[in-house]
């Protein structure tokens, strides 16, 4: 049976797409628009940016504190390291996460800007339409990476929803299906462990694999509350933990677009209780709404009505 060649590393024009790692910081903006401004520029070039001081210690703190209990078994996860304990629904089992990171403003007109679906004309008889549908939420997870802990294989996250792309010169709108925001809970270094990214890998062909680990970058070092944010195009893997004593925690939340299956089950991993008590714009956002035209309904209209009926404005279908 014939098998198709795979190349055996990237080619001489990708390599030279492996390019420096953006760093920028928050604090030097004036809002979270000028800051998503320059994010989303650096993404765009590189697929991946650092951004120091996203969130105070005490945000930080908070989060780790409400996910504590929740960690479970090591070795849930075969693509990861038995040493490497997880929590997930983190949109129910931590309100501080809940709100200041999947309800950060920075992160929102990123995401936006990549994932955003804007279709058509579509055809009601004569009358032409459009459709433009924001990004939804697709999964949460916790990694609490302890001693010992062995390199992940560097990887696209893309892979979840069947994206392929070929290799590109520049960056162009449609390329990407998710956007991941990594926010430190310690601080992350190459010896415990610290997320390695190849800068430039979101332009490859799908089918060049990942390069050879002499040749990839030093992991970015983050201190509690920076964040790293990767497109799902973007190579990336977790490091390994050569510490004797030193655990690295980092929490994420992904974005996908609102036609695609969100990873996680959101509408299966969480206390409705405490979702209700979110901001209706947040439940909107991990899932219970309509993507244009028609995609969610429940008995033809807004999944609000039957998840919430207390709140104060439905999208109801109107084509």
């Amino acid at each position: 049976m014939a098998v198709d060649a795979v190349p055996a590393a990237p080619t001489p024009a990708d390599q030279q797409r492996i390019t420096a790692l953006p760093e920028l910081n928050a604090q030097l903006y004036e809002n979270a628009e000028a800051l998503a401004g320059d994010v989303i520029e650096s993404l765009k070039q590189a697929g991946t940016c650092v951004v120091r001081q996203v969130f105070p210690r005490e945000v930080v703190s908070n989060i780790e504190d409400e996910l504590r209990p929740y960690f479970q078994e090591h070795g849930k996860i075969k693509t990861m390291a038995k040493e490497t304990s997880i929590t997930t629904g983190l949109a129910s089992k931590s309100e501080t996460f809940a709100l200041r990171v999947l309800g950060n403003a920075m992160w929102h007109n990123v995401m936006e800007y990549f994932l955003i679906s804007r279709t058509g004309p579509y055809w009601n008889g004569s009358t032409p339409f459009y459709c433009d549908s924001k990004p939804q939420l697709d999964s949460t997870l916790c990694f609490r990476v302890g001693p010992g802990a062995k390199v992940q294989g560097l990887h696209k996250d893309d892979m979840s929803h069947h994206n392929w792309q070929k290799q590109a010169q520049e960056y162009e709108q449609g390329r990407d299906a998710s956007c991941v925001f990594f926010v430190a809970l310690t601080k992350t270094t190459h010896a415990n462990g610290a997320t390695r990214v190849i800068p430039g890998s979101h332009l490859w062909d799908h089918s060049v694999p990942p390069p050879e680990e002499s040749r990839v970058p030093p992991a970015p070092q983050l201190e509690p509350g920076d964040c790293l944010l990767t497109l799902g195009t973007t190579y990336h893997g977790a490091g390994g933990n050569t510490t004797a004593d030193e655990y690295r925690l980092v929490a994420c939340a992904s974005a996908t677009r609102s036609w695609l299956r969100q990873e996680e089950n959101q509408y299966l991993s969480h206390d409705p209780k405490k979702i209700k008590n979110l901001p209706v714009w947040i439940q909107r956002f991990i899932g219970f709404t309509c993507g244009e035209p028609y995609m969610g309904w429940v008995d033809l209209a807004d999944p609000l009505h039957a998840f919430n009926p207390e709140a104060e404005e439905f999208h109801d279908i109107n084509r």
